[in-house]
């Protein structure tokens, strides 16, 4: 399953995760993906300084949450999911990640806007995402 896994990622020259935050953290099932993928000799080199194999691949992400988690403000912290799988990509050889963090509205989760206006405001930057 690994090596199915990895030769699908190879063969891409751009992909996609879009995950939810689970307490706090990325869903078992992305964590298996992971375990999958970061494999000596296929993605990552055991040679001094563990060099990521996967070089000129291009990641995007969306990361739903509860809360909205803005870069560069107190709140960005409590975000554990973007740094884990950025981490994971740069091990990889991944650096062109662009991430889109979507995240929650009291008043949305309260009725008091509609989801398809609370969702609308993502969707430039969802879009923007798919520009290479």
């Amino acid at each position: 399953m690994s090596a199915e896994l990895i030769a699908e990622i190879r063969a891409a020259d751009l992909f996609l995760i879009s995950t939810p935050m689970y307490n706090f953290t990325v869903p078992a099932v992305l964590k298996s993906w992971i375990d999958y993928m970061v494999r000596p000799g296929f993605t990552f080199s055991l040679a001094p300084g563990w060099p990521g194999m996967l070089e000129n691949k291009k990641a995007r992400l969306i990361v739903v949450s509860r809360d909205s988690y803005i870069p560069g403000e107190p709140s960005e912290a409590a975000d554990l999911v973007t740094p884990v799988l950025r981490k994971v990509l740069d091990f990889m050889g991944i650096h062109d990640v662009d991430v889109v963090r979507a995240g929650s509205s009291l008043a949305a989760n309260l009725g008091k806007v509609r989801i398809d206006d609370h969702l609308a405001k993502y969707e430039a930057d969802v879009a923007a995402l798919a520009k290479v």
